[in-house]
């Protein structure tokens, strides 16, 4: 493809966005595994207390994980657009979802900083700040299951003698957005695999997100490094 160096340092953001998340999660802020959802308001306090510089900047990075996400979504619409042609409603789709399943990652993000930059407020207030992040970044999964959804329909109906991307990779669009429904319910749930420390609502989740954006980031790469794409 044209211009090919600006598609691969682009996509290059995406495995750093995954490393910094995670990484910045586990290490330094103490965040994998998550708090459980029924600590007690001292406790959530205690949480913060213990760690405010590590939270803090845990939150930090998990905002600049978000904008380094957005390369990838970018050309992931480049490529079905290509498959789809001038109008490409399901590129234009996958965009806005895109950037609707990035931000979450800013409010969590925000909320973190704010929690620990004052540890100081009363415990209901910090636990309410706690609760927001932590709903925020697993409940606002419809804009990541439209996203994906979209790139899997593009994929199966790209009848074009060269499409950018194999069919197998549709299929799997389609199973990754099954496995982010379970976050829908963690604001019904204090303890369990639906909480937001819980089996389907976390740990498979998180799973099948870094999955995803690897293994898209993997196609990706592979597509524009295609001398038959343009």
């Amino acid at each position: 493809m044209k211009n090919q160096f600006a598609y691969v340092a682009g996509l290059w953001c995406t495995p750093i966005a995954v490393v910094v998340l995670f990484a910045g999660m586990w290490l330094l802020g103490g965040l994998i595994p998550p708090p459980s959802p029924s600590l007690s308001p001292a406790d959530t306090v205690a949480m913060y207390v213990a760690n405010p510089s590590g939270i803090k900047l845990t939150g930090m990075l998990t905002i600049f994980t978000a904008a380094l996400l957005a390369p990838l979504t970018a050309i992931i619409s480049v490529l079905m657009r290509r498959s789809e042609g001038t109008n490409a409603p399901l590129a234009l789709t996958q965009i806005v979802a895109g950037v609707m399943t990035i931000g979450p990652f800013i409010l969590t993000g925000l909320c973190w900083v704010v929690g620990a930059f004052r540890p100081e407020r009363d415990a209901q207030s910090v636990m309410l700040i706690n609760d927001l992040a932590w709903i925020s970044l697993e409940m606002v999964t419809p804009p990541a299951i439209v996203q994906v959804a979209a790139i899997g329909l593009c994929i199966l109906g790209d009848r074009s003698a060269a499409p950018a991307f194999p069919r197998w990779l549709g299929f799997f669009n389609f199973w990754v957005s099954l496995l982010f429904l379970p976050g829908l319910l963690v604001g019904f749930f204090l303890r369990g695999p639906f909480a937001w420390n819980g089996l389907l609502s976390f740990w498979v989740a998180a799973g099948a997100y870094g999955g995803w954006v690897l293994t898209m980031f993997v196609m990706c790469l592979k597509a524009v490094k295609r001398p038959d794409l343009d």
